[in-house]
């Protein structure tokens, strides 16, 4: 394993994004995974019944629950280090990383696996 050298204010920012990250996928999204199966369920009775009123209130409810969903996701990689690893079409980018963690890794990988981008 290989440490990233960052500064105290970076590390800090990392472990707070990394930990509400963790609750997000442990906590937050199952529930409302559940949520949705549950309007879904109310959805389909609703439509069953023939009940327009109900079925108008439990699309807002869904309406509501995506934007929350959105903001809360916006939000979390508002927060994120530059530091933080980014994953994009399969390749991993790390940004401002010291020159000789990079020589490390690069040694410890085979041949033409970690790019330099240097911009």
């Amino acid at each position: 394993m290989v440490s990233l050298p960052v500064g105290v204010a970076a590390a800090e920012r990392l472990t707070r994004t990394c930990r509400t990250e963790t609750i997000w996928r442990r906590r937050v999204f199952p529930a409302v995974l559940v949520a949705a199966v549950l309007l879904v369920v109310a959805f389909v009775v609703d439509s069953v019944r023939d009940d327009a009123r109900h079925t108008v209130v439990t699309l807002l409810v869904a309406l509501v629950l995506a934007v929350v969903v959105l903001a809360g996701r916006l939000a979390l990689n508002l927060r994120r280090s530059p530091h933080h690893p980014r994953e994009v079409k399969g390749d991993v980018y790390l940004r401002d990383v010291d020159r000789e963690a990079v020589e490390i890794w690069i040694g410890l990988n085979p041949a033409g696996a970690i790019k330099i981008i240097d911009g």
